[in-house]
């Protein structure tokens, strides 16, 4: 996969980052059958709902970029990025079944 934000000026990549962060963000904010906590930029938060028995998962972001190429690459660009070092996950399984 290319990477545009290679021609970007850094403070726009930056405002990209943000968008793209929280277009990923929105669209965990309705898992409903399980929990996922995302610890990125000195950050955490845990999306979903804790039910007896549910999923869990937590997912290590160490490269920003893992935000644009989920919300451009939805399971594929997840994917990709997992396998570049993007971010690592405490229980691959139980992320893909959240998913």
């Amino acid at each position: 996969m290319s990477d545009c934000s290679a021609s970007l000026s850094p403070a726009r990549a930056a405002r990209g980052a943000g968008w793209f962060r929280r277009a990923v963000e929105s669209r965990l904010e309705g898992l409903d059958h399980g929990t996922l906590t995302v610890v990125a930029g000195g950050g955490t938060r845990t999306f979903g709902r804790a039910v007896e028995g549910g999923l869990a998962a937590r997912v290590v972001v160490g490269d920003e970029r893992f935000f644009r190429r989920v919300a451009l690459g939805g399971s594929i660009g997840a994917a990709e990025s997992y396998m570049d070092g993007d971010w690592t996950a405490d229980d691959l399984p139980a992320l893909v079944a959240l998913g």
